[in-house]
């Protein structure tokens, strides 16, 4: 049995969480806008629970990124536009995220908790 606490609580919400990078509202993906907004706003509550213990809350809303539920929503068009936006001409992949989530919780990171660190580049068309 692991009797380990954990320290960190990551939650993984979406840019689309957030009113101001809501670039392409479909009908389609209003409910799960919606839900990633719910998300993001969780990470502080949860922060806010559970920061009087020590425990920090590690909060990333990633931009567009390639996983088998974004292929459900999202076409090749869109996929193509957000592309053009994004460093190197293509959208995020699951990996990409890696880095920024160890350095979140590492110690170079403690003083950090409950934010949510929006992981996209800036839309310049």
């Amino acid at each position: 049995m692991n009797t380990e606490v954990a320290d960190k609580v990551v939650v993984t919400g979406a840019a689309q969480g957030s009113a101001a990078l809501a670039v392409e509202p479909m009908s389609a993906t209003k409910t799960r806008c919606g839900s990633k907004a719910a998300v993001n706003i969780l990470a502080n509550v949860v922060h806010r629970e559970l920061a009087g213990d020590g425990i920090r809350t590690v909060a990333l809303a990633p931009g567009l990124t390639h996983t088998p539920g974004m292929r459900e929503i999202v076409g090749d068009a869109q996929i193509e536009r957000g592309a053009a936006n994004y460093p190197g001409g293509r959208i995020g992949q699951p990996e990409d995220l890696v880095p920024l989530t160890a350095f979140r919780c590492g110690d170079a990171a403690n003083h950090r908790s409950g934010a949510v660190l929006t992981v996209r580049p800036p839309i310049t068309r």
